[in-house]
Order: structure tokens, then C-alpha cells, then sequence
């Protein structure tokens, strides 16, 4: 089996493992299972993210993957997209050194497990950040 259809299979029972879990204790409704995995669109390379506003990235806590994934999403999203990292251990300003755009981005760490703890710390880099200019 190739990496890519790996992920994609994890990738097609992860949210419905998730909704059923949700489902089980009240807080989804099964009749809308379908509707938001629809909404779900697997994709084995980043140029689908061009027209995203804000991304969401969960990728392994290595300094240097990380900044190879912004340089490249910087070549692919519009100046005003916000790239937000869930990482818990990196300071905002070391993960925005080389980008072209520091400013776009943020740490938006999730609880976990998140879809039980409704609640995101949200960390902005130096003053200059997006979410800062948004206030």
C-alpha cells in the first residue's frame, strides 16, 4: 500500500470514528453524518490549499518541517491567509522566522482531544501579527 492511499484511508475513518464517538454521548446528530463528511475532501498535495484563508497546521513538532511546509504554502496562499500551527511547544516568532510573511502567522493550539474540549489557546507572534491588526 503507498503513503498516500495509507492516509487517505486513516484519513476516511478518522471523522467517522470522531462523529460516532459524538454521536454516542448526545452531542451529534446521526441524520447529519454524511453531510459533514461530505464537506471532507482528502488531498495528496498542498496546491488544493490555495484559495484557504486560514490553515491549520498539525504536522510532527520539528522546526524544520514546519518552516519547509510555510515556505511552500507562502508560494501557494494569498498574502491576507492566516497560518495558524498547533503546536504547544514552539514560540510563534521562532516559527515564523524565514517566511516571506511573518506576520500571517499564529498558534492556534487545540485541547485535546478537541472534539470534546471546545477550547483553542490562541497565541499571536509579535505585534505586528494578523490577529493583532484584526482587533
Amino acid at each position: 500500500m503507498t503513503p498516500t492511499r495509507s492516509v487517505s484511508l486513516r484519513f476516511r475513518r478518522w471523522p467517522s470514528a470522531i462523529l460516532c464517538e459524538l454521536e454516542a454521548c448526545g452531542q451529534q446528530d446521526p441524520a447529519d453524518r454524511d453531510a459533514v463528511l461530505a464537506r471532507l475532501t482528502p488531498t495528496p498535495t498542498l496546491n488544493a490549499l490555495a484559495d484557504a484563508t486560514l490553515l491549520i497546521e498539525a504536522i510532527p513538532e520539528r522546526l524544520a518541517l514546519k518552516h519547509a511546509l510555510y515556505a511552500e504554502l507562502e508560494t501557494l496562499i494569498a498574502d491576507e491567509a492566516i497560518i495558524a500551527s498547533n503546536t504547544s511547544g514552539l514560540p510563534p516568532d521562532q516559527l515564523a522566522q524565514g517566511m516571506r510573511l511573518p506576520e500571517r502567522l499564529l498558534i492556534a493550539h487545540f485541547w485535546h482531544p478537541p472534539h470534546l474540549i471546545p477550547l483553542v489557546e490562541v497565541v499571536p507572534g509579535a505585534p505586528r501579527c494578523l490577529i493583532w491588526r484584526a482587533r
